[in-house]
């Protein structure tokens, strides 16, 4: 795990000199460059990884944030991370034991190696995804840009 969160910091390092991309694994999630300084980060934990297509940002949710949608039968990574703070000055990917979504005929996530957690899409609905009981929150983050996501409209 620590290898992972030391390549992160590097990949993370190089998003702050112009871009970021670290591919397949992480959707293309920026973790300390942009999403960090936009408030993705900072003293507390939130969860990366929602395909930064998929942000409908016509419209904003109450509490500031935006809608996610996908389809039934899409797929995607998140994973958790603990951002710097004064007891903790590097953010670190963390091993989720526990994946949930609010709603399981909706959507499931399982845990996958490396301790990230596999949303699938299932069925019409909306849902809201904690990691090992932290209601954190999802951002989805591509090049120099984040938005975070606070509810996930599955879709047919």
């Amino acid at each position: 795990m620590r290898r992972i969160a030391t390549s992160l910091l590097a990949l993370a390092g190089a998003a702050v000199l112009g871009g970021c991309d670290l591919g397949p694994d992480f959707s293309d999630a920026c973790i300390i460059g942009p999403c960090y300084s936009s408030g993705g980060g900072g003293d507390g934990d939130f969860i990366i990884g929602f395909p930064s297509g998929r942000v409908d940002r016509s419209n904003t949710t109450p509490d500031g944030g935006y809608l996610g949608r996908v389809a039934v039968g899409d797929t995607f990574t998140l994973h958790l991370v603990h951002g710097p703070g004064p007891a903790r000055p590097e953010s670190d990917t963390v091993w989720v034991r526990r994946w949930a979504v609010t709603d399981g005929a909706v959507a499931d996530i399982a845990g996958r190696p490396g301790g990230g957690g596999l949303f699938t899409a299932r069925a019409p609905g909306r849902v809201q995804v904690s990691a090992d009981g932290l209601a954190a929150q999802l951002w989805a983050c591509q090049g120099q840009g984040c938005a975070r996501v606070s509810e996930i409209v599955v879709t047919r």
